[in-house]
């Protein structure tokens, strides 16, 4: 873990470290932990990793770095923060500092800490926190910054050491690198790739920063006794973030407009796209939501692939819009990146908040369809999938990834761009078009025909034989208004009957995922990112036995009842997982079939679940636990 102010360049740091081991052969799970101000509350990354596949993040690390003290506050005194014999990595010129003194911590933060010792806030130093921690078995490792950056400035002859703050962020990570005897290879590596296109200076300067810090830790400590070393990898991994991932699956499904207005955790994905040259995906920055999902709509008409990304409160704003698209059946596709809610809520903390929301989206009643990735290889081809499904069904697709996802980097697989393919559905070109007779008006396209799969052959803005009318009121065939009862009942019939259409032609193994042995005893159903606490635990617990196995649905609408009812019929010990307050998967389940599970777990401080929460809800469980269990994980 690595942890400071924000601003202070405490990412980059965690970027340089995760990068370099990733580098170095490992696979990488980030968590990353910041406020949603600009400067100043405390931000921390959590960067897992190992020669093994890592789904989920865990409550305690081996080695905590830092360079001022507010990190030190949090962490160190928390029993759950660091394993046994782990080490912290601290600048000694903070340790005088109180409790009291930090400018930005929560005040609830100083009170607990003020409880747990017993003495009023201003009395209690970081040093006094640290000895504790010693007492506990953890390693102290006092780093001197400015000593350090001394000795740097003189060799690149520098006079002025202070303009060596920058710094900071490599000094940590090159000290942590060596106490994990990784070697500063793979640092050097990274330090060419972030910062080889801005000058050879910069580069020096840093590759000779990490080396006086490497070698400043390996002559004045012991060995660490956690180690790892560098691997060499069965195969190619990519380093990026959820929302890089969603983007390249746009890229390929062939995204034609892309729409935005900047929200997070949503706004990563379409700078990304902005920033391939490359790509032929437009990327418009609109005014406000309304115009993106607007502007999205009217790209989707003309026959382009079309989507808009947004986070909660921008789906707010999007409603009206999107029951255009549902109305007039548009293929459009939307991902929103779930946050903390209701309202502005937490915008860079995680949560699976919005499903409900999703499943109901405006008034009256239409069909979309809804999309639960679950990793970032989910994230990529679900993302093709959203378009293809789309097209084929000509309504909105929702895509509900969460800010954990979103947001944090991990390595995964090169994806397999072969296997990707395109289904445009029922979309007629001109020639086609032009042979065909109309059942009445030869002159005009019933765009909206009835049919019996609910689907009706598809022509677009400006395509000749393919004139037809656009309104948000009801409508007939080819789009004129209309409140006629019979009328009514046909159009409404016929859009609602593609979600039946859906839920029979979608595979169940596409629908629902399972995980592990049939008959274990517990059995996780789950949606989006918890499905990777699920699979890290299930590694560990049935080393004992078949204790767990998983359901992850990544289809919920339309939702696969008979699968479900068939996993609640097996299952032993039913449990339902997700970071919400109210269980809505668990809801979900009893709209459609009528029962529960045995257990509800739920999260909902905004932190991911991780590993090891898993685990305690396995135990609980065999317990006799109670119906409804809170976890509490996270800082």
């Amino acid at each position: 873990m690595v942890g400071g102010p924000q601003g202070s360049g405490v990412d980059s740091a965690a970027q340089l470290f995760a990068q370099t081991v990733s580098r170095g052969g490992l696979n990488v799970w980030g968590q990353r932990e910041y406020y949603s101000n600009i400067k100043g509350k405390h931000s921390y990354t959590k960067i897992r990793m190992s020669e093994d596949e890592i789904h989920s993040p865990v409550d305690r690390v081996h080695f905590l770095a830092t360079y001022e003290s507010e990190t030190l506050a949090r962490h160190v005194q928390d029993h759950r923060a660091l394993v046994g014999g782990g080490g912290v990595l601290y600048d000694p010129s903070h340790t005088d500092e109180t409790i009291a003194d930090i400018r930005f911590m929560d005040h609830r933060v100083k009170a607990d800490i003020a409880e747990e010792y017993g003495q009023p806030a201003d009395e209690i130093t970081i040093q006094q926190l640290l000895d504790d921690a010693a007492a506990d078995g953890v390693r102290l490792f006092a780093f001197p910054y400015e000593e350090l950056q001394k000795d740097i400035a003189d060799e690149l002859g520098m006079d002025d050491h202070n303009r060596l703050q920058i710094l900071k962020n490599t000094m940590a990570t090159a000290a942590s690198i060596a106490m994990i005897e990784f070697g500063l290879e793979h640092l050097n590596e990274t330090i060419d790739a972030i910062f080889g296109d801005k000058s050879d200076r910069i580069v020096e300067m840093n590759k000779v920063a990490a080396e006086h810090s490497a070698q400043y830790m390996r002559d004045n400590y012991e060995p660490f006794e956690h180690t790892i070393a560098p691997a060499e990898p069965d195969e190619e991994r990519l380093f990026m973030q959820g929302t890089d991932a969603v983007a390249l699956g746009k890229m390929v499904a062939g995204c034609r407009m892309q729409t935005y207005y900047p929200i997070s955790p949503a706004t990563d994905e379409s700078v990304y796209l902005e920033s391939k040259p490359g790509s032929d995906v437009v990327v418009v920055q609109t005014e406000d939501e309304l115009s993106a999902v607007d502007m999205a709509i009217g790209a989707a008409l003309t026959g382009a692939r079309a989507a808009t990304s947004t986070s909660g409160p921008g789906v707010n704003l999007m409603v009206e819009g999107l029951g255009f698209a549902g109305l007039c059946e548009v293929p459009l596709v939307l991902v929103d990146y779930q946050r903390g809610g209701p309202s502005t809520g937490m915008p860079t903390r995680t949560e699976q908040g919005d499903l409900q929301f999703a499943l109901s989206l405006g008034n009256g009643e239409y069909p979309r369809l809804v999309l639960a990735p679950g990793d970032l290889d989910e994230m990529f081809h679900d993302t093709i999938d959203a378009f293809n499904l789309a097209e084929r069904y000509q309504t909105p697709v929702l895509m509900l990834p969460d800010k954990d996802l979103a947001g944090n980097n991990h390595t995964v697989e090169t994806f397999d761009v072969d296997e990707a393919e395109i289904d445009r559905g029922k979309l007629f070109d001109e020639d086609e078009l032009a042979e065909t007779e109309w059942r009445d008006d030869a002159d005009r396209h019933p765009r909206f025909d009835t049919t019996e799969d609910g689907i009706s052959p598809r022509s677009v803005i400006g395509q000749e034989g393919g004139i037809h009318w656009l309104t948000s009121d009801e409508h007939t065939e080819i789009g004129h208004i209309t409140e006629d009862v019979v009328k009514r009942e046909e159009i409404m019939e016929k859009r609602m009957e593609k979600i039946e259409t859906a839920r029979e032609e979608i595979p169940d193994d596409r629908m629902v995922r399972r995980v592990g042995p049939e008959n274990a005893e517990v059995t996780f159903v789950t949606w989006g990112t918890p499905k990777g606490a699920v699979l890290d635990a299930m590694e560990v617990a049935n080393e004992d036995g078949d204790l767990v196995n998983l359901v992850q649905i990544r289809v919920l609408s339309p939702f696969p009842n008979h699968v479900i009812d068939d996993v609640l019929d097996e299952a032993t010990n039913a449990v339902s997982l997700e970071n919400n307050y109210t269980s809505q998967l668990a809801r979900l389940v009893r709209e459609q079939l009528g029962r529960g599970f045995d257990h509800r777990a739920v999260k909902y401080n905004g932190r991911p679940i991780m590993q090891n929460e898993v685990l305690d809800i396995v135990d609980d469980v065999r317990k006799d636990a109670p119906d409804r269990i809170v976890l509490r994980g996270g800082i």
